[in-house]
């Protein structure tokens, strides 16, 4: 399994679990999330072809010097286009980010970049769990996957309970390519959201893969 992939919105998958994708509401536990655009060139088949790559990024730490945020690997998988950055798009305009270190494969599909302290103060960073994915325990993915017909893109919740666990975690539900780097979190019972993981990849068929924070080499701020 590679990138995120093309797919419609999910309805229902296995027994007996509903699942919906809607709008994410703009409350404090989800504004943590924006989108991220990467210019990027890649060789294939003999030719170099220019593009962007279109994922999501979701904010854990603000310091004093810098915001951090948690992203994909294979989002800047090739290379950067001379004199184009990575590009957050937040609601006063794009902020320019910087790559701090990444897990470099799909196999460790993390990616930490880091933004402008100013540019993201308006944001709340989300809470990062220290509890174990467990089998069975139904999460959340929210990304940028969304797509209006006029080509606008937004943010959506899935539903997305877990069937294997790990560093790279399996979760029955479908996303959609612009989920890439997006949130997996747990809902507590006061109805809040903490981050477990990374949307990773995906089979278009219903099930998808998360990579799981805590094997993060460390976890901001530091």
């Amino acid at each position: 399994m590679r990138h995120l992939l093309h797919i419609g919105l999910v309805v229902v998958f296995a027994a007996s679990v509903n699942v919906t994708a809607e709008p994410s509401k703009a409350t404090g536990q989800s504004r943590s999330l924006v989108r991220l655009d990467v210019p990027l060139q890649r060789n294939e088949q003999g030719r170099r072809r220019h593009f962007v790559e279109r994922c999501s990024a979701f904010l854990i730490s603000i310091t004093e010097q810098q915001a951090l945020l948690v992203s994909a690997w294979h989002c800047i998988d090739g290379n950067m286009t001379f004199g184009k950055a990575p590009m957050l798009h937040l609601s006063d305009g794009p902020v320019a980010v910087e790559t701090i270190s990444s897990g470099g494969s799909m196999a460790k599909d993390w990616l930490l970049i880091a933004a402008p302290r100013a540019a993201l103060s308006h944001l709340k960073p989300i809470s990062v769990s220290r509890q174990p994915i467990e089998p069975g325990e139904v999460l959340v993915a929210i990304g940028f996957g969304g797509e209006s017909l006029s080509g606008d893109r937004y943010s959506r919740e899935v539903v997305c309970p877990v069937s294997e666990v790990g560093e790279l975690f399996t979760l029955q539900c479908a996303l959609q390519k612009g989920d890439s780097g997006g949130l997996i979190a747990r809902r507590r019972i006061n109805g809040q959201l903490e981050a477990v993981g990374i949307i990773s990849s995906g089979d278009s068929q219903g099930v998808s893969v998360g990579f799981a924070l805590h094997a993060l080499p460390a976890i901001p701020p530091y």
